[in-house]
């Protein structure tokens, strides 16, 4: 009995580290916070959402921000762009990690767009 216990514990010890090479390792998690600001009062807005999924925010008022918490895997990927529709203006885009600037766009003019993106 005690021999088939053991190597039921065998077993599952075995099973659960092979679903993780590592199951000690740590997994960073970032404050994410997407900011869209300018001259003008709207902007049209897109970004990769804590679901890695587009999202889009058509005619929103700026000033804009955006923030969620995320468990960052290899290849994470972090986009904002922001398009104003006014003859003459400046957008501008910032990705925040952890309350630092991670990555940054500025454009002005006819109906300028400002992107930023990056992998984490």
């Amino acid at each position: 009995m005690n021999k088939i216990f053991v190597f039921i514990l065998i077993t599952l010890s075995w099973i659960s580290c092979a679903q993780d090479p590592d199951p000690f390792k740590i997994i960073p998690h970032y404050q994410i916070r997407y900011k869209v600001e300018g001259s003008v009062p709207t902007a049209s807005i897109s970004i990769f959402n804590e679901e890695d999924r587009s999202e889009i925010f058509p005619n929103t008022s700026l000033p804009w921000e955006y923030e969620f918490s995320k468990k960052v895997t290899a290849g994470t990927y972090l986009y904002i762009s922001a398009q104003h529709g006014q003859s003459q203006g400046v957008i501008v885009v910032v990705i925040f990690r952890d309350n630092i600037v991670f990555k940054s766009d500025t454009s002005m003019g006819e109906y300028a767009t400002a992107t930023a993106s990056g992998t984490l």
